[in-house]
């Protein structure tokens, strides 16, 4: 059975047809054509000189409209793409004949009623019947010859598809889809090739952090955004903090004074100033107890210490 998809289409033209060109009308038609060379007496009494081209008209008529039909057929078959399969030939023939039939007996019941009426012999229409059966035994074998040409190209287009070998460790980049085709891989093993296989071109670090960038959502790119901000801020401001303490000289520096007398000038921010006044001899304290000072100097002036 030919596709549903076919049949709609197919239906849709065969009702385009008859509503312009209905059977009986045609067949009225005919019969006025064929016996308008007559004279007004013979057209009277019609009889045998008319009966024959009435026939032939007929059968002009039948073959029009069967040959529309298959027309139409072919033409759906082949832009739609549809599949051939082996009964694709039986198929097309079980739908004209659905197509044609019915008109065909229509056609031959009109030769004998109308052979009737006029008390024709009958075999004045064995022509006629004979030209209609012809119609569709001419088309059958264009069924035949359409579907076996059909299914060779599809055969065709398949051994193409499938004889294809991709050799993935010479190619850089998308190489297509190569679903259902033999892929020679880098270690010589052959393996029919899925959807998972189709070779990526690669990427650099960089490239890859751009596209997971442009992945995220705005709420994610704003939030990255400000937090960079802050951190570059912060970094900017600790180095101009560095740089102003460093200048300020705040450290701690290691200052000893042994057996100082006179004065001692110190200028700061911030350090913290030990004297030692006790005595050093040999490395023993003489006079022990005598306690340290300890001067923190303050932004300014130097701090002026006088030791007596």
């Amino acid at each position: 059975m030919l596709p549903k998809h076919v049949t709609d289409l197919a239906d849709n033209f065969v009702r385009v047809f008859d509503s312009g060109r209905p059977a009986m009308v045609e067949f009225r038609k005919a019969r006025n054509r064929g016996i308008a060379p007559l004279s007004q007496q013979e057209a009277t009494l019609l009889g045998c000189s008319a009966i024959i081209p009435i026939g032939n008209n007929v059968a002009t008529y039948l073959e029009d409209r069967d040959r529309y039909i298959w027309n139409k057929l072919q033409h759906i078959i082949t832009s739609t793409e549809m599949e051939a399969y082996k009964d694709l030939s039986g198929d097309l023939k079980l739908q004209i004949a659905a197509y044609c039939n019915p008109v065909h007996y229509a056609a031959e019941r009109f030769m004998e009623d109308l052979r009737v009426s006029e008390n024709v012999p009958t075999g004045y229409i064995v022509e006629t019947l004979t030209a209609f059966s012809n119609i569709i035994s001419k088309i059958h074998a264009d069924v035949d010859l359409f579907c076996a040409t059909y299914a060779v190209k599809a055969k065709r287009q398949e051994e193409s598809a499938s004889s294809h070998i991709y050799n993935i460790g010479s190619v850089r980049g998308i190489v297509g889809n190569v679903t259902d085709s033999q892929v020679t891989l880098n270690e010589g093993l052959v393996e029919p090739a899925k959807m998972e296989h189709i070779v990526n071109p690669s990427t650099s670090r960089w490239e890859s952090f751009r596209a997971c960038c442009k992945a995220w959502s705005p709420q994610v790119k704003s939030a990255v955004i400000a937090g960079v901000i802050l951190i570059v801020l912060t970094v900017v401001g600790w180095i101009r903090l560095s740089g102003k303490n460093s200048s300020e000289g705040i450290k701690e520096p290691t200052i000893v004074g042994t057996n100082v007398t006179g004065s001692a000038l110190f200028h700061g921010n911030g350090n913290t100033v030990t004297i030692d006044n006790s005595i050093h001899v040999g490395g023993t304290n003489v006079i022990p107890g005598l306690p340290a000072i300890q001067i923190e100097t303050l932004d300014g002036l130097p701090t002026d210490l006088n030791s007596t």
